[in-house]
């Protein structure tokens, strides 16, 4: 199964090591990387059309995951 990721533009340099991580620490894993915005990837991750994202939650005020208080 092919999972769908979804990046902001300035994150997308990072995608190559972090799957390299990934593929080290579980094996083959295949994904498709969408570039979206903020707004777009917490859309689509709510609608279970992304199964991963990478955002700044910063950015996106209300789209914290309610709970969650933040990385320290």
């Amino acid at each position: 199964m092919e999972e769908e990721l979804g990046v902001i533009p300035t994150s997308v340099h990072i995608i190559p090591l972090l799957m390299d991580a990934v593929k080290e620490h579980i094996g083959d894993f295949v994904c498709d990387v969408l570039v979206l915005s903020n707004t777009e990837i917490v859309g689509k991750l709510n609608i279970k059309q992304l199964d991963i994202g990478i955002t700044y939650c910063a950015e996106c005020p209300g789209c914290l995951v309610p709970g969650f208080d933040g990385l320290d």
